[in-house]
């Protein structure tokens, strides 16, 4: 780092199904208009595992950042280098995790406060919002669905101007040429709205998301602010598949075992239980028995940290008593239920189906 330069601003992501809660798979590179911003205010960018960082040199002769008002956000594009990301990441909504298209957006113009020096990038407890943002070009279509509509406008995101608009019937083209990238909300008559991210660079729908940090707008901004986005780990239901041709002759009676050390660290955890679900089915045509929790578990990179799992036969059958442990459930192991397997009208939600030969 540049002699005088000291921490500006940082991002970073977290996410809990990681040891270190380090969120490695994302990574933060500067778009084209944040390449050109840090050029112009002689910042320099370093790109740290998970998150970014901004260094200034508060000594700089020419105090370029004194007064600094730029409108225009620094913008970070954010890439996924693996695509099972949301499998192990807790989603709100079911259709937010579907491949639709569009990115998600983080910003700080709305950020919460979780520490001294750290504020979310999102709504707390809710880092994906509403879903994706659709992409737009600087030229498309705006059409309505509702005859009586008339006119048209498309703002920045939190300023009332317009920067484009339009008084004439629908459909009309919408050009917005020029300006630079970013999210913008599409005013279609007096009632329809539509956020969506502005881009020209056609290689924007290979990203995974965009992190807007603006400055001038955030009144809370000093030296060395740090913001942040917070993934928590997926819970589902686990559903233990026990294999064994010896289930030929009848059930194995037992018991699922369970160890959780997240009570002993303070951690807030429900006892975890396991019901034997009757009758017996088979898997790639052997005999099984299904172990269902009664409650969500967690998804972990290192599990056995945390949880371990046993299963204990009871007497009345060979080898009473033998005990064996039991492998967690992995991403890889997500699936929805049989369908025939739900009650009427119960939500689909996946669960991990983990596979044991006995």
């Amino acid at each position: 780092m540049g002699k005088g330069y000291q921490r500006w601003f940082d991002i970073s992501c977290t996410h809990s199904y990681f040891a270190d809660q380090t969120c490695r798979p994302l990574s933060f590179i500067p778009t084209p208009d944040c390449r050109r911003l840090l050029q112009r205010y002689r910042l320099l960018f370093r790109a740290v595992p998970g998150g970014a960082e901004v260094y200034c040199n508060p000594e700089d002769p020419l105090k370029l950042l004194d007064g600094y008002a730029e409108n225009q956000p620094f913008t970070f594009a954010i890439h996924c280098s693996d695509p099972a990301l949301l499998s192990y990441t807790d989603i709100a909504s079911p259709t937010q995790c579907l491949d639709v298209p569009g990115i998600y957006y983080f910003d700080n113009l709305a950020s919460a406060l979780i520490d001294n020096d750290k504020r979310l990038l999102h709504a707390p407890g809710s880092p994906f919002g509403t879903g994706k943002l659709p992409l737009r070009a600087p030229r498309f279509n705006v059409s309505s669905t509702d005859n009586s509509a008339a006119g048209a406008s498309v703002s920045l995101h939190g300023q009332s101007d317009a920067v484009w608009q339009t008084d004439g019937p629908l459909p009309a083209t919408v050009d917005l040429a020029g300006l630079d990238d970013g999210r913008y909300r599409l005013h279609i008559g007096d009632n329809s709205t539509q956020d969506f991210y502005l881009s020209a660079d056609i290689n924007a729908a290979r990203q995974w998301g965009v992190a807007a940090i603006h400055i001038a707008s955030d009144p809370n901004a000093k030296l060395g602010q740090s913001y942040q986005i917070q993934l928590a780990r997926r819970e589902c239901v686990w559903c233990y598949y026990l294999i064994s041709r010896s289930l030929e002759d009848g059930p194995i009676a037992g018991t699922i075992l369970t160890s959780d050390r997240r009570r002993e660290i303070g951690e807030p955890a429900a006892a975890i239980n396991f019901d034997s679900v009757q009758p017996s089915t088979t898997v790639n045509g052997l005999p099984a028995m299904m172990y269902k929790s009664r409650q969500r578990l967690p998804l972990y990179e290192v599990p056995d940290s945390d949880l371990s799992f046993s299963f204990r036969a009871d007497a009345g059958r060979a080898n009473p008593g033998a005990e064996r442990s039991l492998p967690y459930a992995r991403p890889a192991e997500l699936a929805y239920p049989v369908l025939d397997d739900l009650l009427p009208d119960s939500p689909q939600e996946l669960q991990a189906n983990i596979y044991v030969y006995w």
